[in-house]
């Protein structure tokens, strides 16, 4: 009995860690679809669904957006602090000079984090 006792704690005891380690793995990371061509720092993203993958520094993040399973941009940006989780995923762009339609921010519903790619200082 006590054989058996101690194998179902063991079994409890690994589902929970195989649990909290694929909380943790989801953590950096989410899916977004880009409408339209956009600037994400230095490189243009053609429309598609991207999966961001970031990690944190404070409250900055570097942030990668992967498609079949290859980086094809980087880019700095501050993580904001919302003042209530957002409704739902959502991209907010700005038009810049030669009609350059630059990603500014992404919010992901649910949370009350958002990334903000404006006025994000290289190197922080």
């Amino acid at each position: 009995m006590k054989k058996l006792t101690g194998l179902m704690l063991t079994l409890v005891t690994f589902s929970l860690m195989v649990t909290a380690a694929a909380f943790a793995k989801d953590k950096n990371h989410h899916s977004v679809v880009i409408p339209e061509t956009l600037q994400v720092g230095t490189t243009r993203l053609a429309p598609g669904e991207y999966t961001m993958q970031w990690t944190e520094s404070g409250a900055t993040a570097e942030v990668s957006f992967v498609q079949n399973g290859k980086s094809v941009a980087q880019a700095p940006a501050k993580i904001v602090n919302l003042a209530r989780p957002s409704a739902s995923d959502s991209l907010t762009t700005r038009t810049e000079t030669g009609n350059t339609v630059a990603l500014e921010e992404v919010q992901f519903g649910g949370h009350k984090e958002a990334f903000s790619f404006i006025d994000t200082p290289s190197g922080e």
